[in-house]
């Protein structure tokens, strides 16, 4: 059972988020949100602080930096609000239903920054 969760909580990371890697997300209110990869595998990221604008957006961008990969050093771009850095990528297991946006929530790709 230890295992089980240390690979739960254990970091992790999305490879070639410029190639469409990420099918779909989930906004947790303000403090960090759900990403599911193209295998339908689910993660959790925590942000650092409060994401002004993450529980109401329809669109959002992934800033991965040079390494085109969503893990701990990347960063959520809510439009028109700004950006929120992760502090903490993990698999975690899907969203409850409670949760659940009817809509489709879309994802834009961002440039990476130098």
């Amino acid at each position: 059972a230890d295992q089980t969760s240390n690979a739960l909580f254990a970091e992790a990371s999305i490879p070639f988020v410029d190639h469409n890697s990420i099918r779909d997300w989930q906004a947790d209110g303000k403090d960090g949100l759900w990403v599911q990869d193209q295998r339908r595998n689910w993660y959790y990221a925590k942000l650092l602080g409060p994401c002004i604008g993450l529980d109401f957006a329809i669109t959002i961008g992934f800033d991965t930096g040079p390494s085109n990969q969503l893990d701990k050093f990347g960063s959520i771009v809510v439009p028109r609000e700004g950006r929120c850095q992760i502090t903490s990528f993990t698999r975690s297991d899907a969203p409850p239903p409670s949760v659940k946006k009817k809509k489709k929530n879309k994802v834009v790709d961002e440039p990476a920054t130098k």
